[in-house]
């Protein structure tokens, strides 16, 4: 893998851990009920950021910090590549 795509592992995982919060949490809604249930329903969010949102937000921010280190930034032109067409 090239030195300034590296960065794209970690924000496709970020994505997946995202996702991942929106299928849980949508799957913790509607197996929620409040006559079996004692905690809230705004309990059972913050059990699922803590699980994927807070874990994705920081692999995120690794994410940019290493785009900036090893990552060039996006021309139009070709003149990087070294084709004066």
């Amino acid at each position: 893998m090239k030195r300034e795509n590296v960065h794209k592992f970690p924000y496709g995982v970020s994505l997946l851990l995202a996702a991942g919060f929106c299928i849980r949490l949508g799957a913790d809604y509607y197996r929620y009920n409040t006559a079996v249930t004692s905690a809230p329903f705004y309990v059972w969010v913050l059990e699922r950021s803590i699980e994927f949102f807070w874990p994705g937000l920081l692999i995120f921010t690794a994410a940019k910090i290493v785009k900036r280190k090893f990552g060039q930034p996006f021309s139009l032109s070709r003149e990087h590549e070294g084709t004066n067409e």
